[in-house]
C-alpha cells in the first residue's frame, strides 16, 4: 500500500457504502486480484481494488495501492468480485499484481 504513515479502510465491497472490516497500514504488501469502477449517487466514479494477502481478502480504494515497475495490469472484476477472464484463457493465465 502507498507510502506514508496512514492506515486505510478495508471494506466488504467496492465502495464507501460497504461495511468496514478493518484497516491496513501503509507499506503492507498485498496482491490485487482485480479492480472495479463504481459510481456514487452523485455521479462521481472511483476505482476499487480487490486485494488479498495475509489475513486480507477484501476491498480498498485503488488510490492507496502502488505497483512495482513491470507489474502486470490486473483484470477488471465481474459483478461478483471475481476477475473477468477473456475468452480462451484460464483464470491462472492472469498473474496477480503484487502491490505494496
Amino acid at each position: 500500500l502507498t507510502g506514508g504513515t496512514g492506515s486505510y479502510n478495508l471494506r466488504t465491497g467496492p465502495g464507501t457504502n460497504y461495511n468496514k472490516l478493518g484497516t491496513a497500514t501503509s507499506g503492507t504488501a498485498v496482491e490485487v486480484v482485480c479492480t472495479s469502477v463504481t459510481r456514487s449517487t452523485t455521479g462521481s466514479t472511483s476505482r476499487w481494488a480487490r486485494i488479498q494477502g495475509g489475513e486480507f481478502n477484501t476491498w480498498i480504494s485503488a488510490g492507496f495501492v502502488s505497483y512495482g515497475s513491470g507489474s502486470a495490469t490486473p483484470p477488471d472484476c465481474d459483478s461478483s468480485g471475481a476477475p473477468q477472464i477473456a475468452s480462451g484463457l484460464r483464470g491462472d493465465d492472469y498473474p496477480l499484481r503484487t502491490a505494496n
